[in-house]
């Protein structure tokens, strides 16, 4: 009697999904937005052949997140006037070429299986790129063309360096936690945008930090607009460093002056309980 009773009630359980979905489907029609995240979707599923059709055209946002799919179905790339797409924890291994969606700026990959050799084109017009808790080694060399990128997560991947990055032109915010990042290199002072830097729990180390081989160069502090920076969790940099570091002197003006400003706006000012996130 067990076993009836446990098939009824996966069945039971399976038509109550697809029941949920095909509502879904048909609000999105009309709001412009899709939720099927969690809903144990694959990639041969008769859904993502409903999504070419013109009546899902005008959808803007897509939540496909927590579905097994190893790959974003293609018949995305119909979704024309698609501005965020959401496909984190989806086993994720390559990524179909997303070019084709021109108005797509918000791309959520985190929490995937993607390296760097994972990506063939992408969407010009992104401009916040969520790669994070995925396997990439070094930075992606498609990513190089994302000009309108204005912020960019890559924490929790394997990457030691991140050159290529200084072609993201428009580049504000810049997460790199949790990889093995020892240096940062000259380049990043092309992101002359840049405001927002964080670098917890990578290797950077104190050992050199002369003006031509500190960990973090001079031209970070110098040419970019940078304001925040959090090193937390780097055991060999010591913030009695950091502060001896040629052009932090700059950084930390600039610093002032964005506290000051936040401060008399009636905004919450920038702490220095522990300048830098270092002891």
């Amino acid at each position: 009697m067990t076993i009836p009773t446990l098939s009824i009630s996966s069945n039971h359980s399976s038509k109550q999904g697809q029941k949920i979905v095909t509502e879904k489907m048909e609000m999105a029609k009309k709001t412009g937005v899709l939720n099927i995240s969690e809903q144990n979707l694959r990639l041969d599923s008769k859904l993502w052949i409903q999504l070419a059709n013109d009546a899902y055209r005008r959808l803007k946002i897509l939540d496909l997140s927590g579905n097994d799919l190893l790959k974003i179905p293609q018949e995305i790339t119909y979704l024309v006037n698609l501005k965020t797409l959401h496909a984190s924890r989806c086993k994720l291994q390559k990524l179909i070429p997303l070019n084709e969606i021109g108005k797509l700026n918000n791309l959520q990959l985190d929490q995937n299986e993607l390296h760097e050799d994972s990506f063939e084109s992408i969407s010009l017009s992104l401009t916040i790129l969520n790669l994070s808790s995925n396997r990439i080694s070094q930075f992606p060399p498609v990513l190089n063309s994302l000009i309108n990128l204005i912020e960019i997560n890559l924490c929790n991947n394997k990457l030691t360096n991140i050159q290529g990055v200084e072609f993201l032109s428009s580049l504000e915010i810049l997460m790199l936690d949790y990889n093995n990042i020892m240096t940062i290199h000259s380049g990043i002072g092309l992101l002359s945008k840049l405001k927002f830097l964080s670098l917890k729990y990578n290797q950077l180390s104190s050992q050199s930090n002369t003006k031509d081989t500190q960990c973090l160069p001079p031209e970070l502090f110098l040419n970019t607009n940078l304001d925040h920076i959090d090193l937390e969790g780097n055991i060999q940099l010591y913030q009695a460093d950091v502060i001896k570091f040629h052009g932090i002197d700059i950084f930390l003006e600039r610093r002032r002056i964005t506290k000051f400003k936040t401060t008399t706006s009636g905004g919450s000012a920038l702490t220095d309980l522990s300048l830098f996130g270092l002891a």
